[in-house]
């Protein structure tokens, strides 16, 4: 089972991680994850039902650039060079409502997200040596499904058959806010 702390670590397994949780609980994940240097974001899988659904709702959360084209040769460029600022101890994509996503598109084209988002995971995972300005190390990206159990079971079932592998994100043993304030 992986750990919070253990998305700060490079990993090219391509592997995805799903986390047992509510959506109310997504952003407590995405602040913990902040509070531990990381880049967290949010994309709402109930926002991503078709193609051009998903290109919106990714070019928002994930902040890509104004000339985003909207296609899949602009969305696989962009997800690959995110400018997101300081990245510090890595990136975190979390989709709440994994079950939502593409829902209302033929299955080849969640097949391709599922790629792209395993292509990203290798490009931000491997150090840019290229002699030039842009050069940079490593960065770890993880992409996360979170949902409640039942959900979380069918969704890695189906993203398995058709491209995907899955570990378990360990809840984080770090009291809620709710403990904290009271």
């Amino acid at each position: 089972m992986t750990t919070i702390d253990d998305l700060r670590e490079v990993d090219l397994s391509q592997k995805f991680l799903s986390y047992d949780t509510t959506n109310r609980r997504i952003d407590d994940l995405a602040a913990r994850l902040g509070r531990r240097g990381m880049v967290p974001r949010v994309l709402r899988g109930g926002e991503m039902r078709t193609e051009p659904d998903l290109f919106r709702e990714t070019a928002a959360a994930l902040q890509f650039p104004l000339y985003f084209g909207k296609n899949r040769d602009a969305f696989h460029d962009v997800i690959q060079d995110l400018d997101l600022g300081p990245v510090r101890d890595g990136i975190v994509i979390i989709v709440s409502e994994p079950d939502k996503v593409l829902c209302d598109s033929e299955r080849k084209v969640l097949r391709w997200f599922i790629e792209e988002m395993r292509d990203a995971c290798v490009v931000w995972n491997s150090p840019v040596e290229e002699g030039q300005w842009w050069d940079r190390p490593p960065v770890p990206f993880h992409v996360v499904i979170a949902a409640p159990t039942g959900v979380l079971d069918s969704v890695e079932q189906l993203w398995a058959t058709l491209g995907a592998e899955f570990e378990r994100l360990q809840p984080d043993p770090e009291p809620d806010r709710q403990q904290l304030d009271g």
